[in-house]
């Protein structure tokens, strides 16, 4: 039997912190949606909270849990989690008076469990409920239990591409970025990755109509930009939905406007770039911020001398509208490097926006 209201509860709940939740997981719980109470069941029929979490990790993880709520928390594989730690998965444990062990329930996101109630069925609340904080005793983690967040990851892998993008000229007038990258992870929260990259630009951009506001300010390439190198940088991750990435790159290319792809030059840049993924919605952002170094650190290691002429600040706003279509919004600000501007010209030049962008992307 199905609760028609407990269901449609449960399914409200979920929608909303979907672009949080792992895939598999959102999957899995929602077949028990709405499911009633019964106390020992665990099937169709009714299923209660111990029943419900035995069934979902083991059809979600792999794991086997005792069956009732008391032996699981007592399960020797398990670890005790903060609350303000709490991951997908985790094991919520609640007593009368947080005295003795009589329900369990299974973390979700956003402040939001997974649990059979007597009075709803199989039903998603609030941890921070009256009723439930006042009766929340612990939780608990499996050892070694890494659930993978995809969307969330994949969303942090489409927001450092854009930033790396925009770390390198070219793609005012359209350009197409390649990287491998390698990394080593020294914990949840620090990782170094070193990525090499080429970026070369399609075409020259369109000569601009003759009287034309940005007339003086277009692009004046003799060929299409290229650049490449290596990228070396430390990804921190202070919070599970942040990044945070300071970066060194030594590059190769012809990034002056001025000049032809044959007179290429080596320099260096100075990036900060941030990636944040909002938790419990569909909103995901990045900030980047590059500039060019005067001084070789390979020869002079501490030594750093920004360029702040060559600054480019650049903004990117993406909202996943569902699993397989996405919306980007994203805008470029660059300083002018055309030593031959007069000092009011490179003024004005300064405050000029070289690209705003809509992007759609639709995955199959």
């Amino acid at each position: 039997m199905v609760i028609a209201k407990t269901k449609t509860k449960a399914e409200s709940i979920t929608q909303k912190i979907s672009p949080t939740l792992p895939e598999n997981i959102e999957q899995e719980i929602s077949k028990f949606f709405g499911l009633r109470y019964r106390f020992g069941g665990n099937g169709q029929g009714g299923i209660d909270c111990s029943g419900l979490v035995q069934k979902v990790y083991a059809d979600a993880f792999g794991v086997e849990l005792p069956r009732s709520s008391r032996e699981q928390s007592q399960l020797g594989d398990l670890e005790t989690v903060a609350g303000d730690e709490l991951k997908t998965g985790d094991l919520l444990f609640f007593g009368p008076q947080r005295k003795r062990i009589d329900h369990v329930g299974m973390y979700l996101s956003g402040g939001y469990f997974l649990h059979a109630a007597r009075s709803e069925g199989v039903t998603i609340s609030r941890l921070d409920h009256q009723h439930w904080k006042a009766r929340f005793m612990f939780s608990k983690r499996i050892r070694g239990l890494e659930i993978e967040d995809s969307s969330q990851n994949s969303e942090m892998e489409e927001l450092a591409r854009n930033s790396a993008a925009f770390a390198f000229s070219g793609l005012e007038s359209g350009g197409l970025l390649s990287s491998m990258d390698a990394g080593i992870r020294l914990d949840d929260s620090f990782e170094l990755i070193l990525s090499g990259f080429f970026l070369n630009a399609l075409s020259d951009p369109p000569p601009p109509e003759p009287g034309s506001l940005f007339a003086d300010h277009m692009p004046r390439y003799a060929h299409p930009p290229t650049e490449s190198g290596l990228k070396l940088s430390a990804l921190l991750s202070p919070l599970e939905w942040v990044g945070i990435l300071p970066s060194i790159s030594q590059a190769e290319g012809s990034r002056s406007k001025e000049k032809s792809a044959l007179d290429e030059e080596n320099y260096q840049k100075i990036g900060l770039e941030t990636w944040m993924v909002l938790p419990s919605s569909r909103v995901a952002m990045f900030m980047a911020a590059h500039v060019n170094n005067q001084e070789n650190l390979l020869d002079n290691p501490a030594r750093i001398s920004p360029d702040w002429q060559s600054l480019d600040v650049a903004l990117g706003l993406h909202y996943k509208l569902s699993d397989s279509l996405r919306f980007s919004l994203y805008s470029t600000h660059a300083y002018s490097q055309d030593s031959r501007l007069s000092s009011d010209e490179a003024g004005r030049s300064k405050l000029t926006l070289e690209d705003v962008g809509i992007r759609l992307n639709i995955r199959f």
